[in-house]
């Protein structure tokens, strides 16, 4: 795999001295990955964002950032494109839901002579200027699967010290010990009523709301709903997906006649979160399945496969 990092135009510095003056943590939007190759599926698109939100998430856990993932991320790419273009960004309808961001995130993929190349950059969202970017391109699609982490960690200008799923079962394995170090980052024993409310889902799921008897309704793309159920244990979250597997669970990521066989196989969604101390993010792993895909055809599951996940509460 070759790589090139393009230079930046501006320091993250700058970004962080706007935060400082703001009083507040560095925000990103993550608005997804973008192709106008038709040989690269939108189930295809949607696995590889996955893979990335997976590692922005672990990069804003270990640097302090705060992640946002909007809704309509497509309709927001399309204008970002057009605002950027204009250097104004922020200024169009879609583009209202990232005015909290100092930085937005996004990307390309594309096929060219059997090759799969990867195009990441950062904008800043009060002047439209490209912050970073960073390209990589790879021999086949699994690779780029494999080597999106690093993409996005080389966009951040950062080496992989540990996943964060390491980091999680470091902390989880601490979890009653008295010697922990994130007890200021973290409430131990979360109440309901900090937890009850609406949130931003991550990747596959719009919005969810959260109810004071435990029940939960997430909206999910397409216009359906997935029912939850939620409880605390100790300093934990637990989210369970609350009904029988169906097609309209799978579809935000793959096309009907994949999503009714994924049906038969996959176990049901389950969340481990843990609440943030200012009570704006639930940040833990998502437990779900990965599927293999050979000519139209589910292949394979593997029901052991989790990933990072974090929500963000919304006003």
């Amino acid at each position: 795999m070759k790589t090139s990092i393009v230079v930046a135009l501006l320091l993250l510095l700058s970004l962080g001295v706007q935060a400082q003056q703001q009083s507040t943590q560095l925000v990103f939007a993550f608005v997804g990955i973008s192709s106008v190759d038709e040989e690269i599926s939108r189930a295809e698109i949607r696995v590889l964002e996955n893979r990335l939100t997976t590692a922005l998430v672990g990069i804003a856990e270990s640097q302090g950032y705060s992640i946002i993932i909007p809704r309509n991320r497509d309709l927001i790419r399309n204008e970002l494109e057009l605002s950027h273009n204009a250097g104004q960004i922020g200024r169009g309808p879609e583009l209202a839901e990232l005015v909290a961001a100092h930085g937005v995130v996004a990307g390309e993929i594309h096929r060219v002579a059997g090759q799969y190349f990867l195009d990441l950059q950062v904008i800043a969202t009060a002047s439209g200027d490209t912050l970073f970017a960073y390209s990589a391109d790879y021999e086949t699609y699994l690779e780029a699967l494999d080597g999106g982490r690093d993409a996005m960690y080389a966009l951040f200008d950062l080496e992989i010290r540990e996943t964060y799923e390491g980091a999680l079962a470091e902390r989880e394995s601490n979890a009653f010990s008295p010697a922990r170090t994130d007890t200021d980052r973290f409430y131990q024993e979360p109440s309901t009523e900090l937890i009850i409310g609406r949130w931003s889902g991550d990747v596959g799921i719009d919005q969810i709301e959260l109810f004071p008897d435990g029940r939960g309704i997430a909206r999910i793309p397409g216009g359906h709903t997935m029912r939850l159920r939620f409880e605390t244990q100790a300093d934990q979250i637990v989210v369970v997906q609350d009904e029988p597997n169906a097609p309209k669970l799978y579809l935000g990521s793959f096309p009907y006649s994949l999503a009714v066989q994924i049906v038969e196989l996959a176990r049901p969604m389950r969340w481990i979160f843990r609440l943030s101390r200012d009570g704006t993010q639930l940040i833990g792993s998502k437990e779900t399945t990965s599927v293999r895909v050979e000519q139209g055809r589910v292949v394979g599951a593997d029901n052991s496969f989790s990933r990072a996940a974090a929500w963000e509460r919304l006003p």
